[in-house]
């Protein structure tokens, strides 16, 4: 399950459960989320880049912002499941980043 937030600070929950995989793709985005929902049609996408912002871990929930300035909430029954997925892709932004800055040093504003 993933949840939106609303600007009211609301929570509102999408029609979304399932199996959540983060993939390695040859292009960019190299890495996305992927929910493959059991209720719908619908497949959740988003992709993990530098402009994705894990803003807190709450309980069950990953919180993180995306680059359309989206707030989601990803709901994990095991706490340990929620930490070993927090970690992976905190890991996989801070690539992103020494990518980024190994070609492009003024991205930080740093050099």
């Amino acid at each position: 399950l993933h949840y939106p937030l609303r600007r009211q600070r609301q929570m509102c929950i999408r029609d979304s459960e399932g199996p959540l995989f983060i993939v390695e793709r040859d292009a960019r985005p190299y890495h996305q989320m992927i929910v493959l929902n059991r209720k719908t049609t619908d497949i959740w996408i988003d992709a993990i880049s530098d402009h994705l912002t894990h803003t807190e871990n709450h309980q069950s929930f990953f919180f993180y912002q995306n680059k359309r300035n989206e707030v989601y909430g990803i709901w994990f029954y095991l706490s340990s499941e929620k930490e070993d997925f927090t970690q992976l892709v905190e890991r996989q932004i801070l690539l992103i980043y020494v990518f980024i800055i190994s070609y492009d040093p003024t991205y930080l504003n740093i050099g």
